[in-house]
């Protein structure tokens, strides 16, 4: 500015000032000295182009133009001027104002793109600070939208800043917060290590570690903490953040002791626990579980939950599993496994998914004996306990069961009452147990006589009833019946001794034309075995023949 005003003087002084009249007749230039200026002017004029970059600034572009001007009215102009105002006198002053407005025009136009520059320089500087201003705002609102306390500090560990939920809790205003060092609050690092701990923590270096603090009103929680040395405006910070973890850890303890007491409850329960993944491989197991299966612990980790069933329950066993995974339990479900050895033992499980969703928790309960002793009452409710055959009750519903097939497939059905003659005789003269061997031996020789699909039962003492299904064909059921008298009439060896006796059969036929129901059958088949002893027993009678 000092240089374009003293030159803006100089060009005004020069425009006042008249020029002294030099005349010098005998010389060719009859102004000689004007050469002088013109050669300074050239002088200036070739630094400018040989400077370079003039066309680029404004003022230096009027400038090179002015001085080419003045060149040209001294070297030209005022040189050949021979009076005070001739016309070269004239046309010199003139472009010598031109030069000055020239260089007028430059400074103008620079002075007035200065302007310009700086004002844009004054709208940046506004923006700049209105952004940087948003930019804390944002700082500002994302330190207090965290769930976690937010501290700043220095190197002596001053809070420089902190988030609204550190100043919470802790229990402090906002205004109380920029008064404290963090050897207020962490209970946990002494106040003359913390410079040193500070100023020793490379730069970028984050830490997390557990800490207590202390609230205003001294009451201390468990804090887990998070942090990191940064530089923030040139200056280094420990940037950290907090978070109260009191009842984490209490609910973590909570948890621990849960665990504790499953892994009891898991280790001395009766029952066999056992959890799996997803593809029922065992993943660990109590010790009830390895002793309901005979394995070592190694050679059941080798193995599966479904590889144990037996083939007839695997598809079920894999059902079960999809089960459990699709609704996350299994309240109840029984399966017959191979243990060591080739054992079999029936279990029931109840499985549940476990939390994680990978893996299967199983109880099981060894109900082997338990199933026999069922199987057992089955027997004795079904089943005569001295011959195995079906008793009055499974008879009567096998004889519902073939009456409704023969009604529906259009068939015959033959019901055979049968009483063993003689057999009172081998009781009184040889006792029950010889009866009862007998029965034994008569009742095996029957049942080879039948037919697949035909029922043999007995109803007690020496009477057995006899269903004969199909019977379509009469020949055919006629032989059947005969292979049952020649059973029942076959010597028996008992003891060195031979016994015996003979059988007397009453047979009656269902058919689709004559339907009756099951106890009407019986008693006509009864009738007519009836009638067969009165004809003299070891014989054949049907209930059509009887007469009335």
């Amino acid at each position: 500015m000092i240089a374009t005003f003293t030159t803006l003087i100089f060009f005004l002084f020069f425009i006042l000032l008249p020029l002294p009249q030099a005349y010098y007749e005998n010389y060719f230039f009859h102004r000689p000295e004007e050469w002088l200026p013109a050669l300074f002017f050239a002088l200036a004029l070739y630094g400018f182009y040989t400077k370079g970059g003039w066309k680029k600034s404004d003022i230096e572009y009027w400038i090179v133009l002015s001085l080419i001007v003045n060149i040209i009215t001294q070297s030209v102009f005022m040189s050949f001027s021979a009076e005070l105002f001739d016309y070269e006198f004239d046309m010199a002053h003139l472009l010598k104002k031109v030069s000055y407005i020239a260089v007028l025009t430059g400074i103008y136009i620079n002075m007035k793109r200065s302007f310009q520059n700086e004002s844009l320089v004054v709208k940046q500087m506004i923006q700049a600070r209105k952004e940087l201003e948003s930019d804390k705002q944002r700082y500002k609102a994302l330190m207090n939208s965290s769930s976690d306390g937010i501290f700043i500090m220095d190197m002596d560990g001053n809070l420089k800043e902190c988030s609204q939920m550190a100043a919470d809790m802790l229990g402090y205003s906002m205004q109380e917060m920029t008064k404290l060092n963090v050897y207020d609050w962490d209970a946990m690092i002494p106040a003359d290590e913390i410079p040193n701990l500070f100023r020793s923590t490379p730069v970028g270096k984050s830490l997390h570690f557990p800490s207590k603090h202390k609230r205003k009103d001294g009451s201390i929680y468990d804090a887990d903490i998070s942090s990191i040395k940064i530089i923030i405006a040139g200056e280094p910070v420990i940037y950290a953040s907090t978070r109260d973890i009191t009842d984490l850890k209490k609910k973590t303890e909570i948890i621990e002791k849960q665990r504790a007491e499953f892994k009891t409850i898991f280790d001395i329960s009766r029952d066999g626990i056992a959890i799996l993944d997803l593809q029922s491989n065992f993943l660990d197991f109590n010790d009830a579980y390895l002793s309901m299966t005979g394995f070592s612990r190694e050679e059941l980790l080798l193995t599966s939950c479904i590889a144990l069933s037996i083939p007839e329950d695997v598809e079920r066993a894999m059902k079960a599993m999809q089960i459990v995974m699709q609704i996350g339990y299994l309240e109840s479900f029984e399966k017959t496994c191979v243990v060591k050895d080739g054992k079999h033992v029936v279990i029931r499980m109840a499985l549940s998914l476990m939390p994680d969703k990978k893996r299967i928790l199983i109880s099981t309960t060894d109900i082997t004996e338990m199933k026999d002793h069922e199987q057992q009452l089955k027997s004795i409710a079904n089943y005569d306990p001295l011959t195995n055959l079906p008793n009055r009750i499974l008879f009567s519903d096998r004889i519902k069961q073939n009456i409704t097939n023969s009604h529906r497939n259009n068939q015959k059905l033959a019901i055979a009452y049968l009483d063993l003659d003689g057999f009172k005789q081998v009781n009184d003269t040889y006792g029950h147990d010889a009866g009862d061997f007998l029965l034994i031996e008569v009742s095996k020789r029957m049942q080879k006589a039948l037919r697949e699909g035909d029922t043999l039962a007995r109803f007690g003492g020496d009477e057995f009833v006899v269903i004969l299904a199909n019977q379509n064909d009469e020949d055919e059921g006629f032989a059947v019946l005969n292979r049952l008298l020649e059973a029942a009439s076959s010597p028996i060896d008992m003891q060195n001794t031979v016994i015996t006796v003979s059988a007397s059969i009453g047979v009656t036929f269902y058919s689709k034309e004559n339907a009756v129901d099951a106890d009407i059958l019986l008693r006509q088949a009864d009738q007519a075995m009836y009638k067969a002893k009165l004809r003299g027993k070891n014989q054949i009678v049907v209930f059509d023949e009887v007469s009335p």
